[in-house]
């Protein structure tokens, strides 16, 4: 099988993308509810497009969990497949806008857009990963409803800081990311 120079390239770009996820994951993984691989995965799926990014983010994900220095996720088997499957979620999401141009530097709607949409991401990534392993372990009513509770705190903190991080880093990097990729020729319209 021949493939062509963009092929090359493409698989170059998702290769170092699943490099790049891996390293904010660990880097970040010891500071309590700042995590860049939400805005990462984000990224990847925008720049790689529908095609490519949910699964490079997944690919990413999926090693982070597996080597995550605070435990492996592949102890808890439903954590590490809900972890996947969330931040394939947000790479698709992140796709959605693949063709969405920024020709120019984001204005403050972006901002503002993005930042909510961080938010709303991040509660959908620590609704279904908070809750993986009360529902496997059986627990319900009243316990469940305790430990969302308990975990509200963290929730919302998280939620916060990632919708900050959406809102004035991701903005900046989608234009720039975009930028580069269609100066060397990467960027494909599927």
């Amino acid at each position: 099988m021949t493939l062509t120079l963009i092929e090359y390239q493409r698989a170059a770009l998702a290769a170092m993308l699943v490099a790049l996820l891996l390293a904010v994951g660990v880097t970040f993984v010891f500071i309590p509810n700042f995590e860049l691989v939400t805005t990462t995965a984000f990224l990847t799926g925008y720049l790689m497009g529908p095609r490519w990014g949910w699964w490079v983010a997944g690919l990413g994900e999926a090693l982070f969990s597996a080597i995550n220095p605070i435990g492996s996720g592949l102890a808890f088997p439903v954590l590490f497949l809900f972890q996947i499957l969330s931040i394939m979620f947000v790479a698709g999401v992140g796709s959605l806008f693949y063709r969405y141009q920024m020709a120019e530097q984001p204005g403050t709607g972006t901002h503002i857009w993005l930042g909510v949409l961080g938010g709303g991401l991040t509660l959908i990534y620590d609704f279904l990963t908070a809750l993986s392993f009360p529902l496997t372990a059986g627990i319900g009513g009243w316990t469940l409803l305790t430990v969302a509770v308990l975990g509200l705190g963290f929730f919302i903190v998280h939620i916060v800081v990632n919708s900050l991080l959406f809102a004035m880093v991701l903005p900046h990097l989608m234009y720039l990311g975009r930028r580069q990729l269609m100066l060397h020729g990467i960027l494909q319209h599927d």
